[in-house]
């Protein structure tokens, strides 16, 4: 079972009770952390830390946002008129159109203008309601993760084949090995040729440098440690756990060291030629494995 989840990723979801409509929007991009931005109704603020911690257990990480949307009758938003201050309006307004003898007018279309007069009604949501809402949250939530996971096989895909396609590679290295040891001796050999004439040679001493120098070229360990990272890049990648882009990432660095000193040791043109090809590999694995939650 393949539980490898992408950091992007889009849900929604909606209910509906007593004339109640609740809308939850959430899509996620690509974060090093969680990193939940919010637009909510402003019944609703108390409940903003809890909503923020709901959304993070579930989506783990990413830059996430977050839409809520809370209808009643239609409305976002319930509204209040202040009747005492309209009375008190209309009273002052009448007296002063009289007392300058000037035409009052539409006096109410002027009053519902004035300040205080319609306010925003900012009653907090019962318990009720506030499970509508919970539940709504939840199953967007849940869509995005189920986005996520899809999105996720793809990646599993090709990630799992750019490493496979590594292992391939350096499987031809051990192939050329023989062969590049051999080059790197008749090169040196040459190079000793040149100058024998001219330069006594303890040939015991030669032997025990030439030891010394194959060792610093041999990339046994190299390869053994580059096997074994790409071994367990792939069973992380079947690994059960979801969030795992973090370690991808570190382990895609390590066997990048690897294979950056088998360049280094390689004097061999052959053998270079190998080491690019798996760096190409090696980049699109860490470009990949940013997108991985």
């Amino acid at each position: 079972m393949v539980s490898l989840y992408s950091m992007t990723g889009f849900g929604a979801a909606q209910n509906k009770s007593n004339g109640t409509v609740v809308k939850v929007e959430i899509k996620s991009l690509n974060g090093k952390i969680a990193d939940a931005r919010m637009r909510i109704p402003s019944r609703i603020k108390d409940r903003e830390i809890e909503i923020k911690n709901l959304v993070i257990s579930r989506a783990i990480r990413g830059k996430l946002d977050l839409s809520i949307d809370v209808l009643i009758n239609g409305l976002a938003e319930s509204y209040q008129i202040n009747e005492h201050l309209v009375e008190a309006y209309f009273s002052s307004l009448s007296r002063l159109s009289k007392k300058l003898d000037i035409s009052g007018g539409d006096l109410m279309q002027t009053i519902m203008r004035l300040p205080n007069v319609v306010a925003l009604q900012e009653d907090s949501v019962d318990d009720q309601e506030w499970q509508m809402i919970r539940k709504t949250i939840l199953s967007a939530l849940d869509q995005l993760m189920e986005f996520r996971k899809r999105e996720g096989q793809s990646l599993f895909k090709e990630l799992k084949s750019r490493v496979q396609s590594i292992m391939e590679t350096l499987a031809q290295v051990d192939r050329l090995e023989a062969e590049r040891m051999l080059r790197i001796k008749q090169k040196l050999s040459r190079g000793l040729d040149a100058i024998s004439d001219h330069i006594k040679i303890d040939q015991n001493r030669y032997e025990q440098e030439l030891i010394y120098y194959m060792e610093k070229l041999d990339i046994t360990e190299e390869k053994v440690r580059l096997k074994e990272h790409c071994s367990y890049f792939v069973q992380l990648l079947h690994d059960d756990t979801p969030e795992k882009g973090r370690k991808l990432g570190f382990l895609s660095q390590e066997i990048g060291r690897e294979i950056n000193t088998l360049g280094s040791k390689a004097q061999f043109a052959p053998l270079q030629r190998l080491v690019i090809d798996m760096k190409d590999e090696l980049e699109k694995i860490k470009e990949q494995s940013l997108n991985v939650l």
